[in-house]
């Protein structure tokens, strides 16, 4: 399945952005390509066997790919087009039943950044979804938002 894009969307890794113009799917192998149909860099994903967690923010139409391949890295997705947002989430959520999405708020990018770095120093993680506003409280350190009924902040240890 061969699919262009409409507007401006972003796939970002190691802080490098290029513009993807194509989607093409072939079984659960997912391909980002440019206007010319070149596969962009990290732009070819078994999703099956690639993909650690998947994380997605519906406000930002911001998915971000936890990639356990050659090496750990974290791969954002930016689409325009909110059907087109949806149509990806229907894709990896098919080509990966087993794994649950997780959604997030809009400090997905930090919250991605965080769980490469731990799988990098050999952590496991588990991806949580985020809770509703009234429902968490946040870090006076870090800002990353916490469970209310842990006494700590997860991400950098500080009493909350």
């Amino acid at each position: 399945m061969k699919i262009a894009l409409r507007g401006k969307n972003l796939y970002i890794v190691d802080k490098k952005s290029q513009q993807a113009e194509k989607v093409e799917v072939q079984g659960t192998v997912l391909m980002l390509q440019d206007k010319e149909g070149m596969v962009l860099e990290h732009g070819k994903l078994d999703l099956k066997q690639d993909l650690y967690a998947c994380l997605y923010c519906r406000k930002l139409k911001y998915i971000s790919y936890i990639v356990n391949k050659d090496r750990i890295f974290a791969a954002s997705f930016i689409l325009e087009d909110e059907e087109q947002f949806e149509m990806m989430l229907k894709i990896i959520t098919e080509a990966c039943p087993k794994m649950k999405l997780s959604e997030q708020n809009a400090k997905i990018n930090a919250y991605a950044k965080s769980l490469v770095e731990k799988l990098q120093e050999g952590i496991a993680v588990t991806v949580i979804d985020t809770k509703k506003e009234i429902d968490v409280k946040c870090c006076p350190v870090c800002g990353m938002q916490c469970d209310p009924n842990i006494p700590y902040c997860m991400e950098c240890g500080a009493s909350v």
